[in-house]
């Protein structure tokens, strides 16, 4: 039982990275319900105050931080997370359209 138990404490370090990694990828609005039944859903808020543009709401998916519009919109500092494929579980997101628009909607 012990030879057990030190493999898989062994293991765990070797796993880790993997247990962080997600495919996230941006894609156009869509139904809820479509993916009800499959996976997890919820909405994304697409930044803070009272106007919202495309790329502060990806730099802040990115960044997992908001800036509140008034002070510029878009968040600074290192991503978090990257775009694409990737493996793991998959995480569908919807942003707001280019421009400037109003922070008054969620996105799937």
């Amino acid at each position: 039982m012990r030879i057990v138990i030190r493999a898989l404490i062994l293991c765990v370090p070797l796993l880790a990275p993997a247990l962080g990694r997600a495919e996230v990828r941006v894609v156009p609005p869509f139904e809820l319900e479509r993916y009800a039944g499959r996976a997890a859903i919820g909405l994304l808020v697409p930044g803070a105050g009272p106007e919202v543009t495309r790329e502060g709401a990806l730099a802040a998916l990115l960044r997992g931080k908001l800036r509140h519009d008034l002070l510029g919109g878009a968040p600074s500092g290192t991503p978090l997370i990257e775009l694409g494929r990737r493996g793991g579980p998959l995480v569908l997101v919807a942003l707001p359209p280019d421009g400037r628009t109003s922070n008054d909607r969620r996105y799937p």
